[in-house]
């Protein structure tokens, strides 16, 4: 999945999935992974995925998800730039809110 396939929200997450997340093993892992990473609820990353209009993510869970798959958090909420621009968070946000 290259750059010109970054275009939605569902693009970028999936793109985490296939480049950012794997386990020990080298297996890919899934959205309940990444949702748990972030310190979201397990289903949480999966409603993004499953309903291409859902575009509402707050501020918190987007830097928890790039902080989870490594990525620019611009790059995630918009698509600008690319996932290794150095705006990557830091840490968790203290309290995400679902």
């Amino acid at each position: 999945m290259g750059r010109q396939e970054w275009g939605t929200l569902q693009d970028r997450i999936r793109w985490i999935l296939m480049y950012r997340l794997t386990t020990a093993t080298g297996e890919d892992m899934g959205l309940s992974a990444l949702s748990l990473a972030a310190g979201l609820s397990r289903s949480h990353v999966g409603v993004f995925i499953g309903d291409p209009r859902r575009v509402d993510l707050t501020t918190g869970t987007a830097r928890a998800i790039a902080y989870a798959g490594q990525v620019s958090l611009a790059w995630l909420q918009t698509g600008e730039g690319t996932p290794n621009d150095p705006d990557i968070p830091a840490g968790l946000p203290k309290r995400v809110r679902p």
